[in-house]
């Protein structure tokens, strides 16, 4: 289950990059390029990170990435209106592989997905402050 639900993620969030580049390129301003490209690199780091995180062996690891990628698509999803409610979807979903690693009993990396969930959570909410 937590592996179709980070791959699906995964999905959905590299759907909606492309749509927020489509999105911002329609618009013709060049000065939202910079925070468009910025934008679709942390969306592309999530979803890079909820493919590992399903593709890893070891419980760990997958805890570590699906922490990450829930993080970052989540703040984002808040940060960015335009394209808010897909990111919510796709963090949800990265959401619910994570408690599925957590499941299970065994020991190892759990603090430290904690970790990576705050950290990924922190850039995309600080940058939609400055």
């Amino acid at each position: 289950m937590s592996r179709k639900a980070g791959l699906a993620a995964a999905a959905i969030a590299i759907g909606t990059a492309v749509a927020y580049v489509i999105l911002i390129a329609s618009k013709g301003e060049r000065g939202d390029l910079g925070v468009a490209i910025l934008v679709t690199a942390i969306i592309g780091g999530a979803a890079a990170a909820a493919i590992i995180g399903a593709e890893a062996s070891g419980i760990a690891k997958k805890r570590l990435m699906y922490g990450a990628a829930s993080g970052g698509l989540l703040s984002l999803g808040l940060a960015i209106f335009s394209i808010g409610l897909l990111l919510q979807v796709a963090g949800t979903l990265s959401a619910v592989a994570w408690i599925g690693s957590m499941v299970g009993g065994q020991p190892g990396g759990r603090w430290v997905a904690v970790g990576a969930f705050v950290a990924a959570a922190a850039l995309p909410l600080a940058l939609a402050f400055f």
